[in-house]
């Protein structure tokens, strides 16, 4: 595509948004950041405790990363689509009543993937920070 036409693309694009509304632009992107943003802490947490990880850290990422993701998307899915029907038992998670639960199952992908990162026989992948 020539630049005019990424120019009228990105401006009838941006103007269908705008049109949108502010309500009907929550609704969608509330959802997708309520995904996002659990991923994206654990993972600037973990970058900062790198240093600190075992040798073999990769199922660290890996085991936190996948935890809080499934977490983050089974609390979207439960606010989502079935209205609550399940906080009675993720209020069970602490922090969950403060909408932090995340953190917890986080902790425990910590701890999960440093036991698995020192049990399992590294590939040569080594910390280098």
């Amino acid at each position: 595509m020539s630049y005019i036409q990424w120019v009228l693309l990105l401006c009838v694009a941006s103007g269908v948004v705008a049109n949108l509304g502010l309500s009907q632009i929550l609704k969608v992107s509330v959802p997708i950041l309520g995904f996002l943003y659990p991923i994206a802490i654990t993972l600037m947490i973990l970058g900062i405790l790198h240093s600190w990880l075992p040798s073999y850290s990769r199922p660290v990422y890996v085991i936190t990363i996948s935890m809080v993701g499934l977490f983050s998307l089974l609390e979207i899915i439960n606010s989502t689509i079935f209205n609550g029907e399940f906080n009675p038992y993720l209020l069970w998670i602490p922090l969950q009543t403060d909408g932090f639960g995340w953190i917890t199952i986080g902790g425990i992908g910590f701890v999960l993937g440093s036991i698995a990162g020192k049990i399992l026989p590294n590939t040569g992948h080594t910390n280098t920070a």
